[in-house]
């Protein structure tokens, strides 16, 4: 069992220098584009220090479509970091009471519906999507469709035996006390490894940079990849799984560098640039696209970007 801990701009400044967890997970944001103020603090403290991390996103959905949209603002706050604990989908009672100012009655269905909005976009960008809710929201709101996804459950009690069984984080306190944070904190349990198996999955965006690779911080770079390439490419993996890369471009590689590179010639190599997409496994599964396609690795890319990743969230095709 692991320690840990979930944080917001409510914590206010954390010195990270003091906490003793195991992870941390952190509040990215809530609603259509607001992130939360202290999130690029809190998770670039954690990426700097080696601090496994998560984070959350609070929900004001009261439509599948909103989901999805929630989903994608979470998906671009994270691109830049490091992330090795699942990316949580966060609906409560303000999420229900602000539907219901919207003239909208939450019921068991219209709530999967959203939840399963969001977590399939989580899913399908190459993330461990997980879903936070107490015991009550869970047999109230949530049917079969979500609960098949991992659960963060939010359970007051020192009794492991009061969750449910199936939940791979526990919240069981919300007034917990640590060095390095002035007040209460949330305290959290994790009943799974999940940077080994997030790591053995390979979901994840950022790489982690080999012992011999120098500092490459492409995040602050200006230049933004296009929405599209999003599912397969992510600059700091790609310069850091390629040594050759690392020996063209130098220290002072630039994203647009790294991406104008994949597009000329490593879509065309066959070279994977981010953890949640695996061409080669992709070819493998979709044994239909090898007789169209054959050994035109680029096309492949192009089709799961294009078309094979909303098929795959739709049930159309297996996941690979």
């Amino acid at each position: 069992m692991f320690n840990g801990i979930d944080v917001s701009s409510y914590q206010g400044d954390i010195d990270f220098e003091k906490l003793n967890v195991d992870f941390v997970i952190i509040r990215a944001g809530w609603g259509q584009k607001t992130l939360d103020k202290k999130f690029r603090r809190n998770i670039e403290a954690c990426n700097q220090r080696n601090i496994p991390c998560g984070v959350y996103w609070f929900s004001y959905a009261y439509t599948a479509e909103m989901a999805r949209k929630e989903a994608k603002a979470c998906l671009a706050a994270i691109s830049p970091y490091r992330i090795t604990y699942p990316v949580c989908f966060d609906f409560e009672y303000d999420s229900v009471s602000y539907a219901a100012k919207h003239g909208v009655n939450v019921t068991k269905q219209l709530a999967s519906d959203i939840a399963l909005a969001f977590l399939k976009e989580i899913e399908m960008a190459g993330y461990w999507p997980m879903n936070y809710t107490n015991l009550d929201f869970y047999n109230r709101y949530f049917d079969d469709r979500v609960k098949k996804y991992d659960l963060w459950a939010a359970r007051y009690t020192q009794k492991e035996k009061d969750i449910v069984k199936s939940a791979g984080l526990w919240q069981y306190s919300s007034t917990g006390r640590m060095d390095g944070i002035k007040g209460n904190v949330d305290l959290d349990k994790s009943f799974k490894d999940y940077p080994a198996l997030i790591k053995i999955k390979g979901h994840t965006t950022a790489a982690e940079k080999p012992k011999d690779a120098p500092d490459l911080d492409v995040s602050k770079d200006a230049y933004k990849i296009p929405d599209v390439y999003k599912s397969v490419f992510d600059a700091g993996y790609y310069y850091n799984r390629y040594q050759d890369l690392r020996d063209a471009f130098g220290p002072k590689a630039t994203s647009q560098q790294l991406f104008e590179h994949f597009v000329t010639y490593g879509m065309r190599e066959g070279r994977n640039a981010c953890f949640g997409f695996d061409v080669k496994k992709y070819r493998e599964k979709m044994s239909d696209l090898n007789e169209i396609y054959g050994d035109d690795w680029q096309a492949y890319f192009l089709h799961y970007m294009l078309v094979g990743k909303q098929e795959i969230a739709e049930g159309k095709r297996s996941s690979f």
